[in-house]
């Protein structure tokens, strides 16, 4: 997980987007951490482990219409296949998710 900054993430991702439709909102979440386990059995350790996590959520709104797509990619310069997926929805023609209403609030 050395190369991964969570503003070099969301900066890139926020610029392929823009760079796709600059009318596109975007909105990115990432998780970097770490996570261990430790398992008994018999009141003793019998395995131990920690591993690196990442998870990077990209939802991108155009008008009504919204998409997500994520991926574990964490390295800011191999981003734009994340980007691409939403892409490609809107180009196969699919209807993305229209957004809640916020009529009455």
């Amino acid at each position: 997980m050395a190369d991964a900054d969570a503003s070099a993430i969301a900066t890139k991702l926020i610029k392929l987007v823009k760079q796709k439709d600059s009318a596109a909102e975007a909105q990115v979440v990432v998780r970097l951490g770490r996570e261990q386990n430790t398992r008994f059995a018999a009141g003793e350790i019998t395995t131990a482990g920690d591993t690196d996590v990442a998870d990077v959520v990209l939802t991108v709104a155009l008008g009504t219409r919204h998409a997500t797509a994520t991926t574990s990619e964490t390295n800011p310069d191999r981003l734009g296949p994340l980007a691409e997926r939403i892409e490609t929805v809107r180009g196969m023609g699919y209807r993305l998710n229209p957004l809640p209403s916020r009529e009455g609030s």
